[in-house]
């Protein structure tokens, strides 16, 4: 549907592109066109409801991709510490952090794998920052 109503759009029949998309989507990329076609209808209100609303759509999906990926970051710099790649691991656990600082996970087992390289001072910053 999506791009059905993208090729609508493009070819200027912007009514015809509202026609296919469903109102009732949880897609904000879906809103964001729904906010363009009313913005060329001069439907400026409903415009601004509809990016209104793919603006906190994309920021929920945002956060809950961020935490995700952050985790599965974790899970793969945990295997590589566990095969003795530590520098590897150590990258994950900081890019876990990169994308969502709240992962405890990261933290701790950042902590970790810089104990086991003799960085004292980094693991224990670590530490301090979970409490």
């Amino acid at each position: 549907m999506h791009d059905e109503a993208v090729s609508h759009y493009l070819a200027g029949d912007y009514i015809q592109a509202l026609l296919v998309l469903p109102a009732d989507t949880h897609h904000s990329n879906s809103h964001f066109l729904r906010g363009k076609c009313r913005f060329q209808l001069k439907a400026y209100r409903e415009a601004y409801e509809e990016f209104s609303e793919a603006v906190r759509l994309s920021h929920i999906r945002h956060d809950v991709y961020h935490r995700f990926a952050s985790q599965q970051h974790v899970w793969r710099g945990e295997k590589l510490f566990d095969e003795g790649h530590i520098d590897l691991a150590i990258a994950d656990f900081t890019k876990a952090l990169d994308l969502y600082d709240g992962n405890k996970d990261a933290m701790k087992a950042r902590a970790v794998a810089y104990y086991a390289k003799g960085n004292i001072r980094l693991a224990q910053a670590d530490e301090m920052a979970i409490a």
